[in-house]
């Protein structure tokens, strides 16, 4: 493996979960670098490419005309989504993205999708007193994080890279609350079940990394977790059921469909400073509040300690990857959750030939725990394993 690998990964989380996924295709893509043929065509990952490109450019042109999340105005804000759009499309190296009627109107969709995206990101931000610290937040070993640096054996590393969509923070006098927020343009959706099982590491590693960044800024004050979120760039349709709508019924519908999926701190002060408006059910965060003001058992929330909790599993999981890594394992072993596998989309299928009617071939079943408390307490417990598993696997020394 270290001919292939070197003693020292450098990488991105997303080959993490790829070979927490299957270890096969993580040899295939990234020991033997297969990948399928190129053909000049727009796909979805284009369609996303751009969107994500477009709300960064979105971003800059907006503060370089001085312009702010809280004052812009509407027509300020059609007219920077417009030029992002524009921006985003003229760097892409797909030339057949200009070709055709249909690519013009998926030029079109794109720039509506891009002003939906930015009308709610408005509305979320303005709803509470969180503010965004930085975006595309790129970190790497050169930034020398202790968040992104694994120690594998004496003679191998592993670093991270990876680029932090957007940061907010909410600083108080001795303060500071930070959240990260992913844009994905799919349908990913996040389940700490999936933390547990290294399938979903990227978030947790972000905001990792965006409380040390935050802790080198501010020496002087607790740096505390707020929040680890997906936002789907969108513009959803809304089903009426045949009666007539009034447009800010429709908007609101729209904006309760877009609200952050992921988890937030269940500390009451941090949550209604994302959304200070909130009644009952939040229009901005996966959470609910009963009439005693207790959050409701399906709220996607967990305490500082269980981010503590997380953190510290992700590390002990993500060191263990690396390790299995370097020890050569490339077994064909697909993963089976929940009816969920990762052979669907697959590019690899036609190499390995897995086929459940073939003797030998077979998923690798994940057991599921139900309540998010059971899950976080099984990462507590597994944590004390790895950990020990990490010190054996270092010293050469048991216990």
């Amino acid at each position: 493996c270290r001919q292939l690998y070197g003693k020292v990964l450098e990488h991105s989380v997303t080959r993490l979960e790829r070979f927490a996924s299957c270890a096969f295709a993580h040899f295939l893509q990234y020991g033997l670098k297969l990948a399928g043929r190129q053909i000049n065509e727009f796909e979805a990952v284009d369609f996303g490419n751009i969107l994500h490109d477009a709300l960064e450019e979105y971003a800059k042109r907006m503060q370089a005309a001085g312009d702010d999340w809280f004052h812009v105005t509407p027509e300020h804000m059609r007219q920077y989504a417009k030029e992002a759009i524009e921006s985003a499309i003229a760097a892409c190296t797909n030339a057949a993205l200009v070709d055709g009627e249909r690519n013009i109107y998926l030029v079109r969709r794109m720039e509506k999708i891009l002003c939906r995206t930015v009308e709610v990101l408005e509305y979320q931000i303005q709803s509470g007193s969180f503010v965004p610290e930085n975006y595309e937040v790129a970190f790497q070993y050169v930034n020398q994080l202790d968040a992104v640096r694994f120690t594998l054996s004496e003679e191998e590393k592993m670093h991270l890279r990876g680029r932090i969509d957007r940061m907010d923070i909410w600083e108080r006098e001795q303060e500071v609350y930070v959240k990260v927020i992913d844009y994905k343009s799919g349908s990913t959706s996040f389940q700490l079940l999936s933390i547990y099982h290294g399938l979903q590491l990227q978030l947790v590693v972000y905001l990792n990394a965006a409380m040390e960044l935050m802790r080198r800024k501010y020496p002087k004050k607790e740096i505390r977790p707020a929040g680890i979120f997906y936002y789907h760039i969108d513009d959803p349709m809304i089903d009426d059921d045949g009666e007539e709508l009034l447009e800010d019924e429709i908007k609101e519908q729209i904006f309760a469909k877009l609200k952050l999926y992921g988890y937030v701190n269940s500390d009451p002060q941090v949550y209604r400073a994302m959304d200070s408006g909130m009644q009952s059910s939040s229009k901005i965060l996966p959470i609910t509040v009963n009439k005693d003001g207790s959050l409701r058992k399906t709220s996607k929330a967990v305490t500082e300690e269980q981010f503590g909790v997380l953190s510290d599993y992700v590390n002990q999981k993500i060191a263990e990857l690396g390790q299995r890594m370097m020890r050569g394992e490339i077994a064909v072993n697909p993963y089976e959750l929940d009816g969920r596998t990762p052979c669907g989309y697959c590019p690899y299928h036609s190499v390995c030939g897995f086929d459940l009617r073939i003797d030998g071939f077979d998923y690798r079943r994940l057991p599921k725990f139900d309540q998010a408390s059971e899950i976080i307490e099984q990462m507590g417990k597994k944590d004390e394993e790895m950990n020990e598993g990490w010190k054996e696997e270092l010293t050469g020394e048991e216990g």
